[in-house]
């Protein structure tokens, strides 16, 4: 259902509609596009119960499509008085000058901080101005996530809005029905189609029971993922809170900043002595104090790192709230191990079907939460409010089948199983960015 809050939120609806109807075009073209490798010859010969499930999902797009169309003036008036609710709030507007006021201000200031230190014509000038723009930059990220926070408690603190808001979800409950559907009967068409290519026309009673527990221990894995999906969204909140409590970590990220800073400027003026210089001899030994200032540089973050991470690893706070984030996310990392170990009795059972020898498994499998600690730019941004997604886990495992090579073999069948990315997110948010 749409974000009553966002004024996009009737158009993002519509793309769900041309998404979900765009599925039934990807089978018509020979192609599920589900992420399991499908064959061709699925798609060109469905089994009965594919066919009952295309049957379905038409039903249940035809049915989205219907309400959303009746409904749609009445969410578009239920958004409007949403809009009309937040206008209307002298706190919420109050809150949200504030934040702009405090956005126009830091651009400005950042501007006259960054001028002073290009301005700079002597170290200690540079230096002062660059410790000035640090500060500022400090100050400013506190006063913004502030503003950010005062602007959420207004809205929720608002009788009118919230009352808008619950009109809203109320009245396009429908349409959140109808997606329900439309998702539970496209999963078990993945599932059938799944069941088909991996079985071929004649599965054995080994290769059925293996599908039938993979494809339990999918809707296990789904199931969890989404009842611990708000615990964990709080897990993750809870190791960031802890991050900017630490003052050894929030010191020492300080330290990287300062230190890129430092770097950038360095850079700076020795490009410029390069491209100042008048003959080789003066121009190589300006690569050369760029080259000697680079190497510096590197060592020097690389030690801003791993200072990032010790502090990390010794805050006894972050490492309770990453301890209770592994604890709450165990039974996903079990749903994740049972997955792997069907998958792979299914291979060697496959393997023993088709007379072939038991295939080569690929893994690369992301546990529930981690507790390693990225570099560079999945351990500590130095920009304000930097959040990077490097370092989060890949979770997933793909099973490579492999037949007899000769025309009388049979069909190669490929399945693959990947579990839900959203622990990972979690997982990588929580632990990378700070």
């Amino acid at each position: 259902m749409p974000n009553p809050r966002s004024r996009k939120s009737l158009r993002r609806l519509a793309f769900e509609q041309m998404e979900t109807r765009a599925l039934l075009s990807g089978f018509e073209h020979g192609g599920l596009g589900l992420g399991y490798g499908f064959l061709n010859p699925v798609i060109k010969n469905p089994s009965p119960a594919v066919q009952a499930d295309l049957a379905k999902i038409q039903v249940d797009q035809q049915t989205l499509q219907t309400d959303s169309a009746n409904l749609a003036p009445t969410l578009q008036a239920d958004q409007q008085a949403i809009d009309l609710a937040m206008k209307s709030s002298t706190a919420i507007r109050a809150a949200q000058q504030a934040q702009t006021t405090d956005q126009t201000n830091w651009q400005n200031t950042q501007k006259a901080d960054w001028a002073a230190i290009q301005a700079a014509t002597d170290d200690t000038t540079r230096q002062a101005a660059i410790t000035q723009y640090l500060a500022d930059k400090q100050t400013a990220q506190t006063t913004l996530q502030a503003d950010e926070l005062a602007v959420e408690k207004a809205i929720t603190g608002d009788s009118d809005v919230q009352a808008a808001k619950a009109k809203f979800q109320a009245d396009g409950q429908p349409l959140a029905a109808d997606q329900a559907a439309l998702e539970a009967d496209q999963s078990q068409l993945r599932l059938d189609a799944q069941a088909q290519a991996l079985g071929g026309s004649n599965p054995s009673a080994a290769v059925q029971a293996d599908i039938t527990k993979i494809q339990a221990d999918q809707k296990q894995l789904q199931t969890d993922i989404t009842s611990l999906k708000a615990t964990l969204e709080a897990d993750r909140q809870a190791i960031q809170t802890a991050i900017a409590g630490s003052t050894d970590v929030q010191t020492a990220k300080q330290t990287l900043n300062a230190d890129q800073t430092s770097w950038l400027s360095a850079q700076q003026k020795d490009w410029a002595a390069i491209q100042a210089a008048s003959n080789s001899t003066t121009r190589q030994a300006a690569i050369t104090q760029y080259l000697a200032d680079k190497q510096a540089a590197q060592k020097s973050l690389e030690a801003d790192q791993l200072a990032i991470q010790t502090a990390i690893a010794n805050d006894a706070g972050i490492q309770a709230a990453q301890a209770k984030l592994q604890t709450d996310g165990q039974p996903i990392t079990t749903d994740q191990a049972t997955l792997r170990a069907d998958q792979t009795q299914l291979q060697a059972d496959l393997a023993a079907q088709n007379g072939t020898p038991v295939p080569t498994t690929s893994t690369s499998t992301g546990t529930c939460p981690t507790s390693s600690t990225g570099t560079s730019s999945s351990t500590a941004s130095s920009s304000t409010g930097s959040s990077s997604s490097s370092g989060s886990t890949s979770t997933g495992t793909t099973v490579t089948l492999v037949t007899k090579a000769t025309a009388k073999a049979k069909a190669t069948a490929t399945a693959k199983a990947k579990s839900h990315p959203v622990v990972s997110k979690h997982v990588s948010s929580a632990k990378h960015r700070i």
